[in-house]
């Protein structure tokens, strides 16, 4: 898709886990042509100065102190094994001196964010990070001082692998409200998966079996496996922290299957005459080529109209995965049909002035902060709106045209309708949490 005007730097790519809006690439101008209606770009930074909720993730189940102090543990004693800084006569090639010593102070960096982080998803993940960093570290004196190469890690590859499929083995879908343990239970897929695509993707003999082995390689390689066994390590702690704390056990296996079955019907049916290949006008009865609407509209369409994941995740086994799909998918739904009945009823979605994109990035803000405070069910609201949260952030980056007095509205209609994209999705994620939870049972 084309803008009428050009860009003068990629602009407008944003990204929303699986299904965010995406960027196009502008054409050339017409130097025959007026000016453009423009906005004043001083304004546009001083909108988007302006900060978003701090929505976390939703972690509905405590690991414990005791388990994210062995993660820090874990990366100091993996830095401690170096005798850093490290000088020339130690790794002569200062490229690969240089990486490694970023990588120490990437690990304490990690260490730092997880004591400062405000939710227990942002420590773990940062002491994940954390740990495959100093890894780094660790093994780059290791290939130096020892004498690792990759073929001493094919045991702890083949290790994991063996850990990660014991685990599945040994996982069921236990859990005492539904909704709860549908949080837990995909996080845990989430971070199995995680294990699971770096063990596979970085073992010894596959991904990097190609490339030059060397200092950097190998140390790569036993990083991606260290924030694999990291990811498990969380994965079943999760687990074992739900199932230790169910007075009893019951199966959800049944409620999953049965919720995602009735959601997958419904997002059927309703988007059964959806074409992704068509343009959004053939579902929106309006002209909205030259409105920002135009954006989060084609964007809500083409990925109704080509959502597999549920199908995909059911098929792996991925049961908790597979229904907040649905979840998600939902959303998408029900802020699609929200933008179509406003364009039907008339609404332009204009921008004339910076006044306008102020408008409509309160708005948006506005939204995530209402659906927060009023969802039924906040743990689920929460695993969509911490991510509308970051879009608006980026949005707002791509809207702060610094050095510019003026920029033309051509070139903001892609972001301006990053607004309204998360505007609407927010709007619809209370009723889409409210109809999961219904289908759970609950």
């Amino acid at each position: 898709m084309t803008d009428d005007r050009p860009r003068p730097t990629r602009r407008g790519f944003l990204a929303l886990g699986a299904g965010a809006l995406t960027a196009g690439c502008g054409g050339l101008p017409n130097p025959l042509s007026s000016s453009p209606p423009s906005v004043d770009a001083r304004r546009l930074t001083e909108i988007t100065a302006d900060g978003v909720p701090a929505i976390s993730r939703p972690v509905p189940v405590d690991v414990g102190d005791a388990h994210r102090e062995a993660h820090a543990d874990r990366a100091r004693g993996l830095l401690d094994r170096a005798p850093l800084p490290f000088d020339r006569d130690e790794i002569p090639n200062g490229a690969m001196r240089e990486e490694v010593t970023e990588a120490a102070e990437a690990a304490r960096a990690a260490l730092d964010r997880a004591d400062a982080a405000d939710s227990p998803f942002e420590t773990l993940e940062a002491l994940r990070d954390a740990r495959a960093e100093a890894r780094v570290v660790a093994t780059a004196w290791a290939y130096v001082d020892e004498g690792v190469r990759r073929d001493d890690l094919a045991a702890e590859s083949d290790a994991l692998t063996a850990d990660v499929a014991d685990f599945d083995e040994r996982r069921s879908y236990v859990g005492d409200d539904p909704v709860r343990a549908l949080l837990v239970h995909a996080a845990v897929e989430s971070l199995t998966r995680t294990a699971t695509v770096d063990v596979d993707g970085r073992s010894t003999d596959r991904r990097f079996a190609w490339r030059a082995e060397n200092l950097v390689t190998v140390s790569e390689a036993a990083a991606e496996l260290e924030r694999a066994r990291a990811a498990l390590d969380d994965a079943a702690a999760h687990f074992d922290r739900l199932r230790a704390d169910l007075a009893t056990q019951r199966d959800l296996r049944g409620a999953f299957v049965g919720a995602t079955e009735e959601l997958a019907a419904t997002l059927e049916a309703e988007t059964a005459g959806f074409d992704g290949s068509d343009p959004v006008e053939s579902v929106v009865d309006a002209d909205v080529a030259d409105s920002p609407v135009r954006h989060p509209l084609e964007q809500l369409h083409r990925d109704l109209a080509g959502g597999a994941a549920i199908d995909e995740h059911r098929d792996d086994g991925k049961l908790a995965t597979a229904l907040v799909s649905a979840h998600r998918e939902l959303t998408r739904l029900y802020a699609f049909e929200d933008l179509r009945a406003r364009v039907a009823d008339g609404e332009s979605f204009a921008v004339e002035d910076a006044e306008d994109v102020a408008a409509y990035r309160r708005a948006a803000v506005s939204a995530i902060e209402t659906a927060l405070r009023e969802s039924a069910h906040p743990g689920l609201s929460r695993r969509v709106l911490h991510a509308l949260t970051g879009l608006v952030e980026r949005a707002d980056v791509e809207l702060a045209y610094d050095g510019r007095e003026t920029v033309p509205v051509s070139w903001i209609r892609r972001d301006v309708g990053v607004y309204l994209y998360a505007a609407a999705v927010a709007r619809a994620t209370p009723g889409a949490s409210a109809t999961v939870a219904e289908a759970l049972g609950r």
